[in-house]
């Protein structure tokens, strides 16, 4: 048996930096509160926690004062920020830069938006922490959209700027754009801007990640429940090779799956931890050496 590790599986350089501020902070000897999860991966929090940091969710936010807080990498919206400065409390900024820099697209947009005909569109998960973050720099006034049924309610306005979460997946963005340039509203055709915002990390690493689950027999792939991320590349994997089996920790395999399997290959979402993706790794020799 053979066991293969995705070279692109495990953080993004996002999710990487703003782990590495974490740690600097706790290493320092700060009481670190960070603003909902910082990766959707409970075995990182778990390990975190144990660190000394300190997870609250939004409610708690208005309560919390004089202390240090980390924004994750999934960014937050303006409002945010603005409670953090009324209440003096320290900002640890980890938004990736790349959603930063989708946040101050959208913004700009929204400033210059013709309300009445024009209307901002995000390929996204309702809901996802990102999405709440982008949505603030335009009021909450943006449609969300997962499919294309979703562009049906209410109908298109005659302009549309269409931008995309950064970790959706380009095969669902394409369809989105694909029925925006086709749509007509009030018998005009819908002039449509479209902006591709997907991470390349994310863009550039699904064709490899095809190849990879069709060259191995089985894959196990290694993420957290509540990884959007996770799910997106679990279900290319398995569209590719149908013996792919998702898995939140390593406790998780299951002996059977590897039976009479020559090649096993290991990935995980860029939520994952690599010591996570090697923690399976692991657990898979220890079945062939029984």
């Amino acid at each position: 048996m053979k066991i293969n590790i995705e070279q692109k599986a495990g953080f993004c350089f996002g999710v990487k930096r703003a782990i590495q501020l974490a740690e600097e902070a706790l290493a320092a000897g700060e009481k670190v509160y960070c603003l909902g999860e910082i990766v959707h991966n409970e075995k990182e929090v778990k390990r975190l926690t144990r660190k000394g940091m300190i997870f609250i969710d939004h409610s708690r936010l208005p309560s919390l004062k004089n202390k240090t807080i980390l924004i994750r990498a999934h960014g937050e919206s303006p409002s945010t920020y603005q409670l953090a400065e009324q209440n003096n409390l320290k900002i640890i900024d980890g938004t990736c830069p790349i959603v930063s820099s989708l946040q101050r697209k959208i913004k700009y947009r929204y400033d210059n938006l013709d309300k009445e005909h024009e209307e901002i569109i995000i390929y996204g998960k309702e809901g996802h922490p990102e999405v709440i973050g982008l949505l603030g720099q335009a009021d909450d006034n943006v449609r969300i959209v997962r499919n294309k049924k979703d562009l049906l309610k209410p109908v298109l306005k005659t302009k549309v700027y269409l931008y995309s979460q950064t970790t959706m997946d380009s095969e669902g963005f394409k369809e989105i754009e694909k029925e925006i340039e086709k749509s007509f509203t009030q018998g005009k055709k819908v002039i449509a801007e479209i902006n591709n915002t997907i991470c390349s990390h994310i863009s550039h690493r699904e064709p490899g990640l095809r190849k990879f689950a069709r060259e191995n027999d089985v894959v196990i792939f290694v993420a957290g429940l509540n990884s959007s991320n996770g799910r997106i590349l679990y279900e290319i994997c398995r569209s590719e090779n149908p013996y792919t089996f998702f898995i939140s920790e390593a406790e998780e395999l299951q002996p059977e799956w590897l039976i009479d399997r020559i090649s096993i290959g290991v990935s995980g979402a860029t939520s994952t931890p690599d010591w996570q993706v090697n923690e399976v790794a692991e657990k898979i020799k220890s079945f062939t050496e029984i």
